[in-house]
């Protein structure tokens, strides 16, 4: 160390490297929420993407292709999901959408929450919403199980 200048500067900056080192967390990819335990998934609140990679016309979900003016069909929201996805609109977790719906349309619960959840995963692996609340995949209470490679 030439100065005390670099001494003060190794010492100082090795806190803050330690600091984005911890604050560096893996976060649960959007196409895989549904690999998240079944009470952390009731409790998910979806929150949509701003529109303008994606928009919704008469019940048909499209995007816009990146770097392009492009769009193409991506979904086409089936029986009950377009009230579905209006309340996710509304701040709810999935199982208050879920039971709403249950008791809207005289459902099972495990259909409607059925519904519910395939809705949300479908749309989040598109990124037109995502959970309210980002999942670190380490600091999940119960271990998500990845098929063929173990737990992660």
């Amino acid at each position: 160390m030439n100065s005390r200048r670099d001494f003060l500067k190794k010492v100082t900056g090795q806190p803050s490297t330690i600091r984005e080192e911890i604050r560096r967390e893996e976060k649960i990819p959007l196409n895989r929420l549904n690999e998240l335990p079944d009470n952390i998934i009731e409790m998910i609140e979806p929150v949509l993407f701003p529109q303008g990679s994606w928009k919704i016309v008469r019940n048909t979900f499209y995007q816009t292709e990146r770097n392009t003016e492009h769009e193409r069909h991506k979904y086409v929201l089936g029986e009950y999901e377009d009230e579905i996805f209006r309340s996710f609109k509304e701040h709810k977790c999935l199982k208050i959408i879920a039971k709403e719906i249950t008791i809207k349309y005289n459902l099972p619960y495990s259909l409607s929450y059925e519904k519910v959840t395939s809705l949300f995963f479908n749309l989040a692996a598109m990124r037109i919403c995502h959970p309210r609340e980002a999942y670190n995949i380490d600091k999940l209470s119960t271990k998500i199980i990845n098929p063929g490679h173990g737990q992660i």
